[in-house]
C-alpha cells in the first residue's frame, strides 16, 4: 500500500521550502489511513477479527518457542550463525521471537499472582542470563580467558579493554575489536557455546525449579539479572555460574589456540622490523 501510494503520488504534498526530511515524514500518513480503513472494514463490516486469526495462526510456533528446548536451540544457533555473515542475528531473530516472549512472560506473571503452575520455561530472561549471558556468542568467556592468560599483545589488549563493557553484556568491542566475526579460530565456540549454555541451563533450571517471572534490563550483569528475573531465586545465580563454567571450558582451547598463533605472528613481525632497522 505504501509503495502504491508513493508511486502514484497519493501522498500529502508540501511546499518545496519544507526540508526534505520533514516532508518524508508525511509520506506514510495517507498509506496508514488507507490501511486503517481496510482493516476497519474487514473487522466491523465483514466481521473478521484479524488479531484473533493471527494469534491462532502463530500459536503453534509460539508454543514451540517458549516450551520446547528444540525451539531454544534453533533460536540461539540462528542468532550466532547469522553473525558469522555480518548480519546482526539478535536484531533479526529476536524481532520475531520477542512478541512471543512478552506474551509468555506475562502468562508466567499471571500464574504466579494466581498461585498457578508456571509453564513457560523459555522466555526472554532465559536467553539473557543463560544462553547469551555476556552477549551474543557468550563472548564474556573469551574476555575472561584472554584478560587472564593471553600472551599476545592483540588478545590481551582487546580483551582487557572489553572487560568492563561486557560485564554489562555489551560485547561490540570484542566482536569488532579482536575481531571475532571474521576470525575462523572463533567460529566454533562463538556458535556452539550459547547452544551448550542453553542446554545446560535448561537442565539445571528443571532440576532446581527456576521460574522466570520478571523482565530485567539486558545491561544488568548476568547472575544479578538472573536473580531478579526469577523473582529472587538464588538457584538462578548458581545456574548462571554453572553455565559460565561450561562455556569457559568450550572457549578455552580455541582462545589458547588463537593466542598462540597471534603471538607467533607478532614475534615474526617484531623480528622483521629489527632486521630492517639493523640492516
Amino acid at each position: 500500500m505504501y509503495r502504491v501510494c508513493v508511486k502514484y503520488r497519493i501522498t500529502i504534498r508540501l511546499p518545496k521550502q519544507v526540508p526534505e526530511a520533514v516532508g518524508n515524514s508525511f509520506l506514510a500518513l495517507v498509506p496508514i489511513m488507507f490501511i486503517a480503513i481496510i482493516i476497519a472494514f474487514i473487522h466491523f463490516v465483514v466481521g473478521f477479527d484479524m488479531t484473533t486469526f493471527l494469534n491462532d495462526f502463530f500459536s503453534p510456533f509460539g508454543s514451540f518457542l517458549v516450551k520446547n528446548i528444540g525451539g531454544v536451540i534453533i533460536v540461539v544457533f540462528l542468532i550466532t550463525f547469522l553473525w558469522r555473515f555480518g548480519i546482526h542475528g539478535g536484531s533479526l531473530v529476536q524481532s520475531v521471537t520477542h512478541p512471543f516472549w512478552i506474551i509468555a512472560l506475562d502468562e508466567n506473571q499471571n500464574a504466579l499472582q494466581n498461585g498457578n503452575l508456571i509453564q513457560n520455561d523459555f522466555v526472554e530472561p532465559f536467553f539473557q542470563w543463560f544462553a547469551q549471558y555476556g552477549g551474543a556468542g557468550s563472548t564474556i568467556r573469551l574476555v575472561i580467558i584472554g584478560s587472564i592468560i593471553a600472551k599476545s599483545k592483540l588478545v590481551k589488549t582487546t580483551t582487557r579493554t572489553s572487560l568492563i563493557p561486557i560485564i554489562f553484556n555489551i560485547n561490540e568491542p570484542i566482536l569488532f575489536g579482536l575481531p571475532i566475526l571474521v576470525n575462523p579460530y572463533m567460529w566454533v565456540p562463538f556458535v556452539f557455546s550459547p547452544v551448550a549454555g542453553a542446554i545446560v541451563g535448561f537442565g539445571a533450571q528443571k532440576a532446581m525449579g527456576i521460574n522466570w517471572v520478571a523482565s530485567v534490563p539486558w545491561t544488568v550483569p548476568g547472575p544479578i539479572g538472573a536473580y531478579f528475573a526469577s523473582g529472587g531465586q538464588w538457584q538462578a545465580i548458581i545456574t548462571s555460574l554453572i553455565v559460565l563454567g561450561v562455556s569457559l571450558a568450550i572457549w578455552l582451547p580455541f582462545v589458547l589456540w588463537f593466542d598462540r598463533v597471534t603471538t607467533k605472528r607478532e614475534t615474526e613481525i617484531t623480528n622483521q622490523k629489527e632486521v630492517k632497522i639493523n640492516g
